[in-house]
């Protein structure tokens, strides 16, 4: 066949220039992304519950779905935590299971279990986590000046209504989750002392303003043969219809305005967002699942060039660019090729002492290489790391296929034989080694794909792109440097230089050395194979290798009760007194976005995000956090590795070792007053265990039967005092902003000492006198699985943790109250230490074979 083929060099170079035409046309086409698009088999709940206990969320809420997602087919495993106002539960599902169908069934669940759920509940956000769905791009906006509340409420108005979708007008942009900006409501603060001087009660507004705000539908009237439909018109359509409203007390008319304090204020934020010392919002860009880095990034960065010049008091920075990977594994995958041709040409070159084999080394690279996009395209493998890192080892053996084939064609003339014969009869006899030397090289790779979970779904990708890439190679080889060798030679008048025998030489020599010694042969053979057993059980394992950062993310927990400005004022004031940070974002409390809200964090808790000049000055960076913070005793903090999509994808802040107690034939935690002695007895960190301080009120039943006082009118005066009672909506013509009810804001003592209510006979009734105050501790997360609520306890830096598992096993047996269950990153690396041998078995017997 080489024979037919080299005689015949226009038909086999169209052929070939075709389908490098096609490659080419399949580059431009292929999308270029992060992460193959493979699905996660992992789903969030969200929950959120302001104003109730994480015992109350746990046991109304977070229990009975629990109970039911249990039920969910191929669930692997289920986590779930608890606090004050919010709870998240983690699905994890067997990978394989079709995401789409597990949130449908989720989402089913939930529906169903709605009666059992508390009727005030907002819906729970489901969010099924998809590679496509990582954010690119965390586009900061910020204003260039020192903004009031009132103004920032005003940019934030602005950043939805204009920035956010223009953003989303770019046609490779999914979606712009958005965090950081404030919201408005319309403020009724009560005036206590007018109140009780006119003998009114808070109730009274409430039901004018909603009377008022009542909107019938459009009645349908005949009127002799026509037909019309009467609408009526809206007696509020904003604050000043608010202020004005008339109130009747006791044959009076006053003004709601002469009641009450009403102004437009922004709604109480359970997180916010500072960007370099500046309060600012943030956009998290998605994009589409087919669209290109490349084209993504030049759309970004034409919008913000733009929005900078039409709105020059606005600030906008792209920080947390994940595209970087790309690049690099672009410019990797370019800088091998470039370095692996040139090295070649110089190589052959020295050996040779010839141009046109270095010239047909020089060719038969991209031409492989651009063949490859071809069956990538046809094979639907997108661009991505994984298929890169494929492509970048493709590109060192896509020389050495060529090499083989140049040198066995120059052995045959240096033999005598004529160029035709010489080319047909060393291309073929090299075609059954090349073709074995790419089955073996493929059959080390094939058998990643059986690592379990994402692991093997990801080795996927670069299985098929090395296959590819040295089929392409093969087949260039085999054909096209056959071709060229013949085309460019027959115009050469002299023979081609060959190299000196002295490498062979010394090699036979040495061979023959060898194998007379059989068994020092075979002794320094079974000592390699010793030491590799030896050295690979003394290897840290991990999933992901280290790599020198220059950016950090800060997990804090002040462990005290602090509101959220108290939390942002520690941040900043800790930040300001360290040196060599380039860049930080801060999210104190709880973020706001839409994808990315699988972190149930509350007021006193900051994730900051450092980006220093080199990994030198991060580690500074590090060690002045930690020496400030020692400052503050309760604090609890933690680094984690820098954003990104590996991260996200395999969970990498694992503990190496989890420690979960359980009160055996319990639902329930273990009492804070048992913390020391299960300390005692089993010498677990219960520091880990953090308990909130509250303030419980305990309503006397006997006093308000007494004084005549509904229960319902106290909570709502209650919820009024001590923070803002949600009264109705006010639906203006572009959006609806809530009305809600509150009191003048003082210490809790102060608000309950002048706090009175109207009983039903109309008298007023000091608070204080129906309700006593008294200070409580409790769990501050309730964490739970599938099976029951659990005390977490971590571990990390274990040299043995199968010794440390039983040890608190034998210590169990004492408290036979409780029992113990284990988990964490230890049993995984276990796990994957097996399959690595597996993989490694079957790659040997495949190599055997071939």
């Amino acid at each position: 066949m080489i024979a037919y083929l080299i005689k015949r060099p226009i038909a086999v170079l169209s052929i070939s220039f075709a389908l490098l035409i096609l490659g080419w046309i399949s580059l431009q086409k292929l999308p270029v992304s992060l992460m193959p698009d493979i699905e996660i088999p992992r789903i969030s709940v969200v929950i959120n519950y302001p104003g109730h206990s994480a015992g109350e969320i746990e046991n109304n809420i977070v229990k009975p779905l629990r109970a039911v997602f249990a039920r969910t087919p191929h669930l692997k495993n289920m986590d779930t935590r608890t606090q004050d106002g919010n709870a998240i539960i983690k699905l994890n599902f067997e990978f394989g299971t079709r995401t789409g169908y597990a949130f449908l069934q989720v989402n089913e669940k939930i529906d169903a279990s709605l009666n059992q759920l508390p009727k005030d509940l907002p819906l729970p956000k489901v969010i099924k986590a998809t590679a496509s769905d990582i954010p690119v791009y965390n586009l900061m906006l910020h204003s260039k000046q020192n903004l009031d509340t009132s103004a920032f409420l005003q940019m934030s108005d602005f950043a939805r209504e204009v920035i956010k979708k223009r953003i989303e007008q770019l046609p490779d942009v999914a979606i712009a989750d958005m965090s950081g900006d404030l919201k408005p409501e319309i403020s009724i603060e009560i005036k206590p002392g007018v109140l009780q001087t006119y003998g009114i009660n808070p109730d009274l507004i409430t039901q004018i303003i909603k009377k008022h705000n009542y909107v019938p539908g459009n009645l349908l009237i005949q009127n002799g043969i026509y037909q019309y439909h009467l609408k009526f018109d809206k007696s509020l359509n904003n604050i000043d219809d608010l202020k004005n409203l008339p109130v009747n007390i006791h044959g009076k008319l006053f003004k709601l305005k002469d009641l009450t304090n009403i102004s437009v204020r922004p709604r109480q934020s359970l997180g916010n967002i500072i960007y370099n010392g500046q309060p600012a919002i943030s956009f998290l860009i998605v994009k589409q699942a087919d669209a290109k880095i490349s084209r993504l990034k030049k759309q970004v960065l034409h919008l913000t060039d733009a929005l900078k010049k039409d709105y020059p008091q606005l600030d906008f920075h792209i920080e947390q660019d994940q595209s970087r990977l790309i690049e690099i594994s672009l410019q990797n995958l370019k800088s091998s090729l470039i370095i692996g041709t040139l090295l070649a040409i110089l190589i052959l070159f020295l050996f040779y002492k010839d141009m046109l084999s270095p010239l047909i080394i020089a060719i038969s690279i991209p031409v492989s290489l651009i063949l490859t996009f071809l069956f990538l395209h046809l094979w639907h493998i997108s661009l991505n790391i994984i298929s890169l890192s494929g492509l970048i080892l493709g590109v060192g053996m896509m020389i050495d296929n060529a090499i083989i084939v140049i040198d066995n064609i120059l052995q045959k003339l240096q033999s005598g034989q004529d160029l035709d014969n010489a080319v047909a009869k060393g291309t073929t006899e090299i075609i059954a080694p090349l073709l074995s030397s790419m089955l073996t090289t493929v059959s080390v790779f094939l058998p990643l794909i059986y690592l379990s979970g994402i692991t093997g779904a990801l080795f996927y990708d670069q299985a098929v792109s090395v296959a590819m890439g040295l089929l392409s190679s093969f087949l260039v080889s085999i054909i096209v440097i056959p071709v060229l060798f013949r085309l460019f030679y027959r115009l050469k008048k002299n023979k081609p230089y060959t190299a000196t025998s002295t490498i062979e030489n010394f090699y036979n020599k040495t061979h023959s050395y060898f194998i007379k010694r059989k068994i020092i042969t075979l002794g320094i053979a079974g000592l390699g194979i010793f030491l590799m057993l030896v050295l690979f059980n003394s290897l840290h394992k991990q999933k992901l290798p280290f790599f020198k950062e220059t950016e950090t993310l800060v997990d804090i927990n002040w462990n005290e009760n602090i509101n959220l400005q108290e939390n942002q004022k520690r941040i900043t004031h800790l930040l300001k007194q360290i040196q060599g940070i380039s860049t930080y974002i801060v999210w104190t409390g709880q973020p706001d976005y839409l994808l990315q809200n699988e972190q149930n964090k509350s007021l006193e808790q900051s994730r900051i995000y450092i980006k220093t000049k080199n990994p030198k000055t991060l580690q500074n960076v590090k060690k002045q956090l930690a020496t400030l913070l020692k400052n503050y005793s309760p604090v609890q903090m933690s680094f984690l590795p820098p954003p990104n999509v590996f991260q996200y994808i395999f969970e990498n802040n694992q503990p190496q070792l989890i420690v979960k107690l359980i009160r055996s034939g319990f639902d329930k935690l273990p009492p804070t007053e048992h913390l020391s002695g299960i300390q005692k007895a089993l010498g677990l960190p219960v520091s880990q265990i953090p308990l909130q301080k509250a303030m419980a009120i305990e309503i006397s039943a006997e006093k308000l039967a007494l004084y005549n006082v509904h229960y319902e009118q106290l909570i709502n005066t209650l919820q009024a005092a001590f923070q803002s009672h949600y009264i109705d909506h006010l639906k203006t013509q572009k959006k609806y902003i809530p009305i809600v009810m509150s009191y003048p804001k003082h210490e809790i003592a102060n608000i309950v000492q002048s706090l009175y209510i109207s009983n039903n006979a109309n008298r007023q009734i000091p608070v204080k006198a129906l309700i006593k105050l008294k200070q409580v501790a409790y769990y501050k997360y309730i964490n739970g699985d599938a099976n029951s609520e659990f005390l977490a306890f971590s571990f990390n830096g274990l040299k043995n943790p199968a010794q440390k598992i039983q040890d608190l096993q034998s210590k169990i047996r004492k408290l036979p109250e409780y029992s113990l269950r284990f988990s964490g990153a230890y049993f995984e690396k276990q796990q994957l230490g097996k399959e690595l041998w597996q993989v490694m078995l079957i790659a040997l017997l495949l190599l055997y074979f071939i």
